[in-house]
């Protein structure tokens, strides 16, 4: 669920909840499933407050990405390319247009939303925070069929390689609700590295589609996000599905 490669100029993690939904007679279990081919757009805003001299400036970046899926494995893994389209900064009622990020990201996830592997193209290709970020953003969805009022656990081992932190995330689906005329599951998440010095830690919303699956709209506050020249920022992050799908 994806601001993605944030620490290359405060791009966004689409925060990507792309999953099949299978029936029960009471629950559904939310499983990733998708093609290779298949694509979203996603606009995402990033609003945070920076350091300009003694003062604390609001800043807002508006960003626009295309996130495609290149290959599915057959154990489930799914191969994901991030590509920046477009970004605005707006400082002080002053819009400035960006030039969009050439460097690609690609992210390959399990069929939980952990990722597995990551590399970046391009300035600040650095994967380790923007593994952290990640973590922090996508939901994971358990094995088991869930419904509304259940909640569930996952422990995040360290893994120094790729970056990731000993962390914890608890999710609640809270009930359904009709957003841009689809209805959703609301997921709820509480993310928090668990070690570390300035420990990233994330909450807020999901909506899902009950029926798709695909994420159609996020929003959440995170602590401690690393921006490299700036120091720590705590962003509010907000996204919106533009178009596509990426179920079958």
């Amino acid at each position: 669920m994806n601001f993605r490669h944030f620490n290359r100029i405060l791009t966004p993690c689409s925060l990507l909840c792309s999953t099949a939904i299978l029936a029960t007679p009471a629950k559904t279990r939310l499983e990733l499933h998708t093609h290779a081919g298949a694509s979203v757009v996603l606009l995402t805003k990033i609003n945070m407050k920076m350091a300009m001299g003694s003062k604390m400036m609001p800043l807002e970046i508006i960003a626009k990405d295309k996130l495609t899926v290149t290959k599915v494995s057959p154990n489930g893994d799914i191969t994901q390319v991030d590509k920046s389209l477009s970004q605005q900064i707006v400082m002080m009622g002053k819009e400035h247009t960006v030039p969009a990020n050439g460097g690609d990201q690609v992210t390959v996830l399990d069929p939980h939303f952990a990722v597995k592997s990551m590399s970046m193209s391009g300035p600040n290709s650095d994967i380790h925070d923007q593994v952290r970020i990640t973590d922090a953003t996508d939901a994971w969805f358990p094995s088991f069929p869930v419904g509304v009022g259940s909640v569930w656990t996952h422990m995040l081992p360290s893994n120094p390689t790729l970056g990731s932190v000993k962390s914890k995330g608890v999710y609640k689906i809270t009930g359904i609700q009709v957003v841009d005329h689809v209805p959703c599951y609301t997921i709820v998440m509480r993310f928090r590295e668990l070690t570390g010095q300035h420990p990233i830690s994330s909450s807020g919303t999901i909506w899902v589609s009950k029926k798709s699956g695909d994420m159609v709209k996020f929003s959440s506050y995170f602590k401690n996000v690393p921006l490299p020249g700036t120091g720590l920022v705590n962003p509010h992050v907000t996204g919106v599905r533009v178009s596509g799908s990426l179920t079958k």
